[in-house]
């Protein structure tokens, strides 16, 4: 078994356990991603991803309003200190902000790696405002 389906394992396992509501993204091509509706923004994304064999990344996002495009939060993303790759960025349909780390920095477990991404996201959208 190589090191993203287990990674994929893990998470199937934890969130089953400790937050059901994942549901698999059986489309998405460059890895493993889960989603899951509901809490304070629409949509929380988590994706296990391995680009030209290299280390999976896990990567954590909120799929935000595009409204989101009219406030701070680039500068925000900026300004956060942060152990994870902090990243906005926006479509037509919505802001994604997300934070991912390579399992070989993994410091915690999968969860923990989920509740403290969620966490350091949401500190951003706390201190975020609509431009003038």
């Amino acid at each position: 078994m190589n090191l993203l389906f287990y990674y994929r394992e893990l998470f199937a396992e934890a969130s089953k356990e400790y937050e059901p509501g994942w549901e698999e993204d059986r489309g998405f091509k460059d890895g493993f991603r889960w989603r899951k509706k509901g809490g304070r923004h629409n949509t929380e994304v988590f994706q296990i991803e391995e680009w030209h064999h290299e280390c999976p990344v896990l990567r954590f996002a909120y799929l935000l309003p595009s409204t989101y495009s009219e406030t701070t939060l680039c500068e925000e993303v900026d300004r956060y200190k942060s152990n994870y790759e902090l990243k906005m960025h926006a479509t037509p349909a919505c802001v994604v902000l997300s934070a991912a780390l390579p399992v070989e920095k993994l410091q915690e477990s999968m969860m923990g790696f989920v509740n403290r991404a969620r966490s350091e996201l949401l500190d951003i959208l706390d201190f975020t405002i609509m431009k003038q």
